[in-house]
Formats: C-alpha cells, structure tokens, sequence
C-alpha cells in the first residue's frame, strides 16, 4: 500500500486545503502516515505571514528530503511558494511546487499524469476543493472565502492569495450535509478574509450563508474563524445573539491599542471603534469568550505606543490574546519604513503581554466557573486518562468519562481550573 505523510504550518484555510487534498489520496488508496516516517508522498502546505511560519516551512521541506526515497514525490504548496523563494528553487529537482491555485490538481497530477493547468485566468474565482471526510480534525475547517484587498501595512496576504472570492453557497451547504452524514458535530467556516465573503453576490452575505448552514443542515455547532473587526456591525452581532448555533467565540484581530501605530498599519478602525464592538458583543452575549491578535516591534513602535497597546489590552473585556512579534514581509509597505529592531525590548514587550494574557485567561476560566455557564464539546483526543476539547466558548476542558467516544458532542460546566492552567476540568449536564 503506498502511503502519504502531511503537514501544514498556518491558518485553518491551509488546514482546510491539506484535508481535502488528503482525501483524495487516502480514498484512491494511500495509507496516512506520520511525517517522521517514511512514505510515498510528503506533502508540505506552507505558510510565510511571519519568519517563524518560513522558518518551519523550511524545517519541513528539508526533513522530507532527508528521509527521500528514490521514488518518493515531495510535494511544497501553499504561500510559501507564492513568495518565491530563493530556498525553494535550489531544491527545484527534489520537490513539486504548486501555487494556491493549483492545489486542487495536486492529486490528478501525481496520481493520474495530468498535465497542469493554467491558473492565471482563474485569479478572480473561487477554486472548488472539497472533502466529505476529515482525518486530522474533529472540530472540520470549512473554506468558503479566499484573498483579501485590505493591504494593511504589515500583511503578505494580498500578494500571495490574490483578490477576495467566495464560495457558491450550495457547494458549501452541500458539503456540510454530507459531513454531518459522515459524523461531523462541528464546523469552523474560515477565510482568508472571512468578513469580506458574500461581497461579490448580490443580497448574500455571511448571515444569509449562516442562515442556511443553521436551517438546511443538521449541524449542531458553527464556529467562526478570525473576522475583521469592521465586520462586526450591529446587525450582524444581534444575530449572533439569536442564533442558537453558532459558538459564542470570536476572535477579532486588534494588532495594536495605539492610533497612531494602527494607522501606520492602514487598518481600517481607531482604539475607539474596538472599544464599541467589544461592548456591543458582551452586551449581547455576556459569556462570549474574544480574542485578540496584537503585534509587538511594529516599525517604529515606541516605549510610549506599547504602552497604550498595554493599557488599552488591560482594560478591554476579553479572553485571551494571540501574541506576535512583527516580521517585515517582502512587498508590504512596512517593509520599506525605516526601523531598527529591538530583540531585546521586544522580548520583554511580549513577555508583557503573555503574562496579561495568563491572567485574561484565568478571569475568564473563573467567570465560566463562577457563573455555571453550559458548555459544549466535541471531544478530540484523550491525555492522561481524560478527554480534552475546545470547548464552544474557547475554553480547553477535560472530562473523565470511559464510555464517551471521539468526535461525541458533550454538554458541560466547568468544576474548577485544571493544574496546568490552560484548561478547566468539567463535568457532564
């Protein structure tokens, strides 16, 4: 039996990518193996929205030519090859390249001799790649949205995934249907710019494709993945509220709590406005667990700008944060603004912000305990003799149950904050 070994670095869109591609593999024949091990085909989804994503791209890319056999295919997708890289064509007889666009032939080309096809034509569609079976996830990343047009400063996005598309709502439905068939409790929809999905149809937007997951499906959670913050309009939130569905979790990118560095990043909204969304959120649904994404060492950032970032953090009722340093990315306007990094400083600014987010954590942690709030789900893998899970509200929990079973939808409350600190132990309701 010929076997296939995956890996992907990044965002749930590339995750999204990896499985479908694997599913076309594993149901001609191919055996999934773990990347350590010897196989057939390595592939590699690849990632470059920061140096440690390249760095790790990398780190993979060299590992599968290690361990190469005479016949085995090494196959590199993703942004990485999108950036062209210098790396990757001194390899140009050891691996396969494919583009984003051309993810979707990967499986034809290898398995069955087909000559590729030209993608440049295909920049302004969305590219179906589908999959009714997940191997690596229980909680499944649906793609519906691809590209982004925002150009914010710091961002290789817009360069490597093209101009924002979206993905015709019945193959979405469709595909939800038959997962649900196959056991999926749980959808994530993702995007690269998940807000902006819908915008090139006319009366169809992120709602009306809510809509019809919730009522043409039997899925029992939906999940969003990261969404711009201007997207939370009041409509928009006040349906969240309503529908019943979709997990209380919302993670809306911040990058910086000082004006001045938000507009050196040309984002699309002031201190101010975030502050507005986040009230509005918690006003609505008080339990909603938020997140943050906060960038640290932006060109130029002074002592005094990290400091409101602090402040502001601080003061803002969220759960947790997802903390960068920044990476100047070829092409984007930050890259050419003048600034000298600061290692030092910037360590100790991330070692900031990682300490506030612990205590973010555990006010939450505490408030879900506190206030007995149900919790659902679906359990992912077992540690130390209990099941442990993202639960609906963001919150890691552990469960001891010898009769549950992976992929189950369990109805929790949290018991107290488990020993090491990133998740609570919880019982059944």
């Amino acid at each position: 039996m010929k076997t296939i070994a995956v890996a992907t670095i990044g965002c749930k869109t590339n995750q999204y990518e990896t499985e479908a591609i694997l599913n076309q593999f594993i149901k001609s024949g191919y055996k999934l193996v773990d990347f350590s091990q010897s196989a057939d085909i390595y592939l590699i989804n690849t990632c470059c929205v920061t140096n440690r994503a390249e760095y790790k791209s990398r780190y993979l890319i060299r590992k599968a030519i290690v361990q190469k056999k005479n016949n085995t295919n090494i196959v590199v997708t993703g942004c990485y090859v999108e950036n062209d890289s210098d790396f990757l064509h001194q390899f140009n007889d050891k691996i396969l390249t494919f583009n984003n666009n051309e993810k979707s032939q990967i499986f034809n080309f290898i398995v069955n001799n087909s000559k590729r096809e030209n993608t440049k034509s295909f920049s302004n569609q969305f590219i179906e790649l589908t999959t009714d079976k997940f191997y690596l996830h229980t909680r499944v990343p649906i793609k519906v949205q691809d590209g982004c047009d925002f150009f914010c400063s710091y961002c290789i996005l817009p360069y490597v995934r093209g101009k924002p598309r979206s993905r015709k709502q019945e193959n979405v439905i469709t595909q939800v249907k038959k997962l649900v068939k196959n056991g999926v409790k749980e959808i994530v929809l993702t995007g690269i710019n998940l807000g902006l999905y819908g915008r090139e149809f006319a009366d169809y937007s992120l709602i009306e494709l809510l809509t019809d997951l919730s009522t043409k499906t039997d899925i029992q959670r939906i999940r969003l993945s990261s969404i711009e913050p201007m997207f939370f309009y009041d409509r928009f939130i006040e349906y969240l509220a309503t529908n019943q569905k979709i997990c209380p979790h919302f993670h809306i990118p911040l990058q910086s709590g000082s004006d001045t560095v938000l507009n050196k990043m040309n984002r699309y909204y002031n201190s101010k406005d975030f502050i507005k969304i986040i009230i509005k959120i918690k006003n609505e649904i008080p339990d909603a667990a938020i997140g943050c994404d906060v960038i640290v060492g932006f060109p130029g950032e002074t002592d005094a700008e990290f400091e409101k970032t602090f402040s502001f953090v601080d003061k803002l009722d969220i759960s947790y944060m997802h903390i960068f340093r920044y990476s100047p990315r070829p092409k984007t306007a930050s890259s050419y603004m003048k600034w000298k990094s600061n290692g030092v400083k910037n360590k100790h600014r991330m070692h900031q912000l990682l300490k506030l987010n612990a205590k973010k954590k555990k006010k939450y942690f505490n408030y879900l305990i506190d206030n007995k709030i149900p919790l659902k789900a679906v359990l992912e893998k077992q540690e130390n003799g209990m099941w442990t899970s993202v639960s609906d509200h963001y919150a890691r929990v552990y469960l001891k149950d010898e009769n549950a079973k992976k992929g189950e939808l369990k109805n929790l409350v949290a018991k107290k904050i488990h020993s090491n600190g990133n998740g609570i132990l919880g019982e059944k309701i």
